[in-house]
């Protein structure tokens, strides 16, 4: 029985297709779904840098829970922040804490070897 998802959302087209699949799925089984962002920062020489505001990863959450609530689905929010390069440790860890009982999020459907070669977030999570 899947009763709580979480579902990985970055705003891509990718991400698209994943928040559909996810509702598909809750709708099936009557589950929650955690809608969750990862707020990156990256390291440059000046220092650290926010990737995007909090402010816009939190309006990204809020706008696919939103959306998941409109057609009648269980949805919260969860944003996180963390370094860039560490979201699929984000993913793992809130999927734990959370027990969710089933993770979806979008790949770019590249071949095995390029996911590989450039660090898919989708393969570190698997």
């Amino acid at each position: 029985m899947i009763s709580l998802i979480l579902l990985a959302a970055n705003g891509s087209a990718y991400s698209a297709r994943a928040i559909r699949m996810a509702a598909e799925v809750a709708g099936r089984f009557g589950a929650e779904i955690i809608v969750f962002h990862a707020h990156e920062h990256a390291m440059g020489r000046g220092g650290g840098f926010e990737i995007e505001t909090l402010a816009e990863a939190d309006a990204l959450t809020d706008h696919v829970v939103c959306e998941l609530r409109d057609v009648g689905l269980s949805a919260r929010g969860r944003v996180r922040s963390c370094f860039y390069g560490h979201t699929a440790r984000e993913i793992v860890a809130l999927a734990k804490d959370e027990g969710a009982d089933l993770i979806v999020m979008g790949s770019r459907g590249l071949s095995e070897m390029t996911s590989l070669l450039l660090g898919s977030v989708a393969h570190k999570v698997l």
